[in-house]
């Protein structure tokens, strides 16, 4: 997904909610890294305004520079997260050009941003975005020179497609609400309890939100989504089926109703039940086998997508192309085996005499 998962405990603080000023927010945040460095099995730390795949992420309205907005539109939302220096080494979110943010960024230097590749893919095409400046309309239209590119990975949902993303120094751009992300040498969530009780100690008033491992939030906002949508597709497919079967058989049925007069003729001059039994079934075979092959040949082709687009999902097995359409067939040729029978029982007499 473009960031690690394993051993990250997350953690999200507000200080807004006990009125914390500036000075103070940036005290906090300071002696919560320092002290929490020091704790047994913690091997980094950092800091982020936003989670990966978190549905709640930072949207800015950003200007790139040269870029041609259609009229009436002079800025675009770009989903962006505030972090530290050591965010991209603990996440490990990789840079592909230029460099991560320094201890040297503050407040007091120019301001500095990196993008991901599809942000320079998509607003400065064929050129380098490295040195390239942007406008940030919430931060008063200050310039913000472009010093990394981070590979583009997933920021809202794994099945998204590739989408513009930037980072911001949080020196330089100071948030009171912001996760704290530990990376640990054993088990993370072993960390919950010491950093609660540190966080405990240097303000006891504070809440604390959100604390669980980045795999348990991995899970929450993909395979547990999936399972949703699975079972919704699965509902979906159940009531496709039904009205598919109700519609077969109709058919089958107002065809025979129309040959009714044929089938009696042929069973008048020697066609026996099995016959006409076997002549009606031939239709719902032949409609049954077109809808089978023309389903799977769009299953194969939703399957590959899926597969392409989401993280961890394998292709299904080869049985799964056998069974599903195997079951299919027998349900759909059970939805015309009665209307096959009732031609079959046809009296000849009545049949003839049909208009």
């Amino acid at each position: 997904p473009g960031f690690r998962i394993d051993h990250i405990l997350t953690m999200e603080f507000d200080t807004s909610l006990t009125g914390y000023t500036e000075a103070q927010n940036r005290d906090f945040y300071r002696n919560l890294l320092e002290k929490a460095r020091a704790l047994p099995g913690v091997r980094q730390l950092t800091v982020s305004s936003t989670v990966p795949l978190s549905p709640a992420q930072d949207t800015q309205s950003v200007a790139p520079e040269g870029y041609n907005f259609p009229k009436g539109q002079s800025t675009t939302p770009i989903f962006t997260s505030v972090v530290d220096e050591n965010y991209f080494d603990v996440m490990q979110v990789a840079l592909v050009r230029g460099r991560a943010f320094k201890p040297t960024d503050k407040e007091s230097t120019p301001a500095v941003t990196v993008v991901n590749e599809e942000f320079a893919k998509t607003y400065w095409p064929g050129q380098d975005a490295i040195g390239k400046r942007l406008r940030i309309e919430k931060n008063k239209n200050e310039w913000f020179q472009v010093v990394g590119v981070a590979k583009t990975g997933k920021y809202t949902f794994a099945a998204e497609p590739p989408m513009p993303f930037l980072y911001v120094a949080v020196a330089q751009n100071p948030r009171k609400s912001m996760y704290l992300l530990t990376n640990s040498y054993a088990d993370p969530a072993a960390l919950a309890v010491p950093l609660r009780e540190l966080v405990h100690t240097l303000d006891p008033d504070l809440p604390v939100f959100n604390v669980r491992t980045m795999e348990e939030f991995y899970q929450v906002r993909t395979i547990s989504i999936m399972r949703m949508i699975v079972e919704m597709v699965g509902a979906m497919g159940a009531v496709g089926l039904s009205l598919a079967l109700i519609g077969l058989y109709g058919l089958i049925a107002f065809s025979v109703a129309r040959r009714t007069r044929e089938i009696g003729i042929r069973m008048a001059i020697g066609a026996a039940r099995s016959d006409v039994l076997n002549m009606v079934l031939r239709q719902g075979f032949k409609l049954s086998i077109a809808g089978i092959c023309i389903g799977g040949a769009i299953s194969v082709a939703v399957s590959r997508a899926l597969t392409a687009g989401l993280v961890g999902l394998g292709q299904p097995n080869s049985a799964t192309y056998v069974i599903v359409p195997l079951v299919l067939f027998l349900v759909t040729m059970g939805s015309c085996y009665l209307p096959a029978r009732r031609a079959s029982r046809t009296d000849p007499m009545v049949a003839l005499r049909y208009e």
